[in-house]
């Protein structure tokens, strides 16, 4: 059956327990890191979401009252689901409630309609089973309160991982809820067809080939098939998942790897396969740095005897050329040939039948003759010359300790004598940390992996070997070629360089995108931020500089000029915002204009074709179409209406020192420059207030309020003060 017309129902299951302490944080989960504003864990998420047609942006975030609460019934000591109001079925049987799965959470999230689906009909997912250790409360209470996920439509659950054992044993605690959930299998484990041994239940070896079980059908929304992610890669996106589930249907693999090709592969895990391009193993680097040890463990030891054979060969050709008389020679003739020295007539006359025994030359041409040999100094052709056994010696010299320990790091490490270092350090495909497993399969032999390191933990990596041991399918799918593209979507997060540096791979993603399906403008995309939930109309221009974050949405053809900061606001089509003005919270209609230097505070909306200029600050108001406050003002708490104009240095004064009151101006008003507005206070619409008045009462329509006193002119009044301090200062001079 074609992959896409299928019904995969895989269980998500995320690995958010780890303690992350190369990020020097203990404070938060390593899940919490935040990456352009939002958890790392919350990518991950999102993206999962997407193969069932759910979304995190725009109709979710539309209006935000328009998202459901979550629900809290779930207990730490039951395995269930929350159901929607149609009926669906809740929770699992009262047997769920094992010993084991009181170290689990429950099901939290799902939606008050049927589970949404892709756009084939196709729903991927049947629930996300995140597991936390390490601060793990504040993961729980981050996904239950992310808004983005509320209304998704699948089911959320948590499972413990009280001790910090590695990966192998986070992956077993999404087991043990998944056993206490449910799932059909359809896995016999007293058939051997399946793989299975009949005394304990585990896949045998016996099979000669790889092959793939025969899975049943389960039911709807029962799940054949994990998929498990860790926290730390959130660049990996809907399309590499959906493939790698695609691959993995296709090949009917019991396990596939997600993998990827890097030019610099050092410390990620090494794909080793087989002759067939199955995966045999996985090579973790700390792995790989043993077996270097051993080698050069060996080099040294090799090193030590080449100087010792070397130190022998040059004693016996001391030895040589030392000789001082027959016997001397004949004993050394022995000591070469390694043979009884005999009282052979022949042999003594022979070696006695030397002349000038004294010079080495003659000595050195008849231990020629002697030995049938060619004399040289080279060592090896001496130790040809001679016999092996004292090379033999030296060898069995070799520390038995070192052997032993040699031979223990090659049995831990399980890698082929013909895999060397240099040959492992070569590998450029390596493990994302993503895999694609068969549910039954994962059930069964996830107890088998060990803690048999130097760390004592359980790794997930050991899975593979252990599959492939047990004569089941297990292939890599290659997702990203790390040194092909700019962005290295399968890139683990472990340290804060890293996660600034994925941080900018995210923020160059989002550019791109912007840039080619919404043909938003930019000057430069160095120094500038744009958040990961901020939606940008098309055609908008954005300026260097700016900073844009939360939950905001920009207008189509709308300019945010430089050093502007916006969050969680709206900016309608159009609309300029000015250099180095903050906007947070507040929503600005089309057509309007704010700043330089402006300041809009949360609860302020500005109107279409309103104006707010520089120096101006505007909290907790409304400022109605058509209306202008251009220069250095306050307005605080205030409802202006349609076409009035607030004239530089006005204030609205709003607190009494112990709470806040409310101004209000109607249409059409005229307020001068440098008044002030004592609140409790309304202005009615087509009134003035003449500049420099402190307005205390309400203003009638179409009045003047004035508050001036009358104006007096005191001629020559300069004259007589310069005269007096001139005066003044004489004085003091004669004193």
């Amino acid at each position: 059956m074609d992959a896409d017309n299928r019904n995969f129902n895989y269980t998500a299951v995320i690995l958010a327990g780890g303690l992350g302490t190369r990020m020097r944080r203990t404070d938060i989960p390593k899940g919490l890191m935040p990456i352009l504003e939002k958890p790392m864990i919350y990518y991950i998420i999102a993206e999962l979401l997407k193969l069932n047609g759910a979304s995190t942006s725009e109709e979710s975030l539309e209006d935000p009252s328009r998202r459901s609460s979550i629900s809290s019934a779930a207990s730490a000591h039951t395995a269930g689901i929350i159901t929607d109001k149609t009926g669906a079925a809740s929770s699992s049987s009262s047997s769920s409630s094992s010993s084991a799965a009181s170290a689990h959470t429950a099901g939290i999230i799902t939606d008050k309609t049927k589970a949404a689906s892709s756009s084939n009909g196709v729903n991927v997912l049947s629930r996300i089973i995140i597991v936390i250790g390490h601060k793990g409360e504040h993961i729980k209470d981050y996904i239950e309160n992310e808004n983005a996920f509320k209304n998704c439509g699948i089911a959320i659950d948590f499972a413990i991982q009280d001790k910090y054992l590695g990966t192998g044993d986070a992956a077993k605690q999404a087991a043990i809820l998944i056993k206490n959930i449910g799932y059909n299998s359809g896995y016999n484990g007293n058939s051997r067809e399946h793989g299975t041994s009949e005394n304990n239940n585990i896949l045998s070896s016996e099979t000669e080939t790889r092959r793939t079980c025969d899975i049943s059908e389960s039911a709807d929304g029962i799940s054949k098939n994990v998929l498990i992610l860790p926290c730390d890669t959130p660049l990996i996106t809907k399309n590499t998942l959906s493939k790698l589930i695609k691959f993995h249907d296709n090949f009917n693999d019991d396990l596939t790897v997600l993998s990827f090709e890097t030019e610099n592969p050092f410390s990620y895990g090494r794909i080793l396969k087989d002759e067939k391009n199955f995966v045999k193993k996985i090579v973790e680097q700390q792995e790989i740095d043993a077996q270097m040890k051993s080698e050069l463990c060996v080099d040294d030891i090799n090193i030590k005897r080449t100087i010792d054979i070397d130190k022998k060969n040059k004693d016996i050709n001391m030895e040589y050329l030392n000789l001082n008389d027959a016997t001397n020679i004949k004993n050394n003739i022995k000591k070469i040939n390694n043979t009884k020295y005999t009282n052979d007539a022949n042999e003594i006359d022979d070696a006695n039948n030397i002349n000038n025994t004294n010079d080495a030359t003659n000595i050195k041409n008849n231990i020629k003759k002697i030995n049938n040999t060619k004399y040289t100094n080279d060592a090896n052709e001496i130790n040809d010359a001679n016999n092996t056994n004292d090379t033999n010696n030296i060898n069995n010299t070799f520390h038995t300790d070192e052997a032993n320990g040699i031979n223990n790091i090659n049995k831990i490490n399980n890698i082929n004598d013909t895999y060397d270092s240099n040959y492992l350090n070569g590998i450029k495909e390596v493990n994302s940390g993503i895999y694609a497993v068969r549910l039954n399969h994962f059930i069964n032999l996830i107890d088998l992996i060990d803690n048999a390191n130097s760390k004592k933990e359980y790794y997930l990596t050991d899975i593979v070997s252990i599959f492939y041991d047990n004569s089941l399918k297990v292939r890599s799918f290659i997702g990203a070629n790390g040194y092909e593209h700019d962005d290295n979507e399968l890139m683990g997060v472990n340290s804060k360089i890293e996660l600034v540096k994925c941080s900018g791979i995210m923020q160059k993603r989002i550019i791109n995108n912007l840039i080619e399906k919404r043909d938003v403008n930019f000057f430069s995309t160095d120094n500038i931020y744009i958040g990961s939930e901020v939606q940008i109309g098309k055609a908008a221009t954005l300026y260097p500089g700016c900073f844009l974050s939360g939950n905001s949405k920009i207008g189509e053809n709308a300019v945010i000029e430089c050093g502007a900061v916006i969050k969680d606001s709206v900016i309608g089509k159009n609309s300029v915002i000015r250099s180095y003005s903050v906007i947070e919270n507040a929503n600005v209609e089309d057509e309007a204009s704010i700043g330089p230097f402006a300041r809009l505070r949360p609860g302020t909306f500005i109107k279409s074709n309103a104006k707010i200029g520089n120096f101006v600050e505007v909290k907790n108001s409304i400022v109605g179409k058509n209306s202008k406050a251009s220069h250095l003002s306050y307005i605080g708490d205030c409802e202006i209406g349609d076409g009035v104009n607030i004239g530089a240095g006005v204030i609205t004064c709003n607190y009494d020192g112990f709470k806040k009151h409310k101004t209000i101006i109607k249409d059409n008003c005229f307020i001068g420059s440098d008044s002030q507005l004592i609140a409790p206070v309304t202005v009615e619409k087509d009134s003035y207030v003449a500049s420099g008045t402190t307005v205390v009462k309400n203003v009638p329509e179409g009045s003047l309020a004035i508050s001036r006193v009358e104006q007096i002119n005191k001629e020559g009044w300069t004259l007589k003060r310069l005269k007096r301090i001139k005066n003044l200062t004489k004085a003091k001079a004669e004193d």
